[in-house]
């Protein structure tokens, strides 16, 4: 035995013994039962951690990286999570970042409505309304409820507006209005708003009749009209011509 290790110095066998170390390493790791228990790897091979801190890892092969040698377990994407994300990215005003999220939602979930509407409401917020347009007729298109379809028909009036395509933006309104009046919600402040975006729509393409009255109905809804909204006071006032 001696004479064959004198031997394998004599010929320079070095990368022999790195390899045959590589085999030990290995199927050591092989034999050890897989184990959640403390002081082992939570790798699909278990291997003690006394083990690991004494070994060149260097030696180790590419398909085998224990999780308690890198800087920590990382959660998996899901649909939920990239969802979750672009919610919180778009509270916060990071437009981008929240389509970028919506985005990778939508390569997991084609046909996810809240992926597809959350990427609606990211483009609107950089100013990409034809974008955002498509966006929110994916998100029409897969709707269920009118909970659902009623945001949707909100977010395209308001770009289509941005777009200054008023008709269309009056259309989508009134069906938006339509849709959250048949969920039987009670009044909220977003059938206000909606009637005040119609109004402003119809003013635009010269329907004071129809101006008036969603205005009428805002200022029903909601006891006055908002001083942001005070354009529109003079079609209110006695003696108007509608």
């Amino acid at each position: 035995m001696k004479w064959f290790f004198l031997t394998m110095k004599g010929t320079g066998a070095r990368p022999f013994i790195k390899v045959l170390v590589r085999i030990v390493i290995v199927c050591g790791m092989v034999i050890l039962p897989i184990s959640a228990e403390t002081g082992y790897t939570q790798g699909w091979m278990g291997a003690p951690d006394w083990l690991l801190a004494r070994m060149d890892t260097s030696y180790l092969p590419d398909f085998y990286i224990p999780r308690n040698l890198t800087d920590g377990q990382e959660d998996i994407p899901t649909v939920a999570s990239y969802i979750t994300n672009g919610n919180n990215f778009l509270a916060g005003g990071s437009y981008a970042e929240a389509n970028r999220a919506f985005e990778s939602a939508i390569t997991l979930s084609p046909n996810s409505f809240d992926a597809w509407i959350g990427r609606g409401y990211a483009l609107e917020g950089l100013n990409r309304y034809q974008s955002a347009e498509e966006s929110f007729n994916k998100a029409i298109s897969l709707s269920q409820t009118r909970e659902h379809a009623w945001a949707a028909y909100a977010g395209k009036g308001r770009v289509l507006a941005e777009l200054q395509q008023y008709e269309g933006a009056a259309s989508a309104y009134n069906t938006a209005i339509m849709l959250l009046v048949d969920t039987h919600t009670g009044i909220t402040d977003d059938l206000v708003h909606l009637y005040v975006s119609l109004a402003q729509a119809e003013e635009k393409i010269g329907n004071i009749e129809g101006a008036s009255a969603a205005i009428r109905e805002a200022e029903r809804l909601n006891g006055t009209v908002s001083s942001q909204n005070s354009k529109f006071s003079s079609l209110l006032q006695p003696g108007s011509s509608v």
